[in-house]
């Protein structure tokens, strides 16, 4: 797995102590936008509807 990017106001050692595992880490870390209300629609009810990776952080 390589770490791409972190969202907006997050750093790289914000990503990583979240992470039970280092990845790979590319040279310039992208800063990503939040998710769009429809992304997370997405996540929540269609990929994970059970909460069984995503948690339920953010309800």
């Amino acid at each position: 797995m390589i770490l791409l990017g972190v969202l907006r106001g997050l750093s790289v050692d914000d990503a990583l102590k979240e992470m039970e595992f280092t990845p790979l880490i590319v040279e310039q870390v992208e800063e990503l936008s939040p998710p769009t209300p429809e992304k997370l629609r997405i996540l929540r009810e269609e990929i994970d509807p059970d909460r069984a990776i995503i948690g339920a952080a953010g309800e």
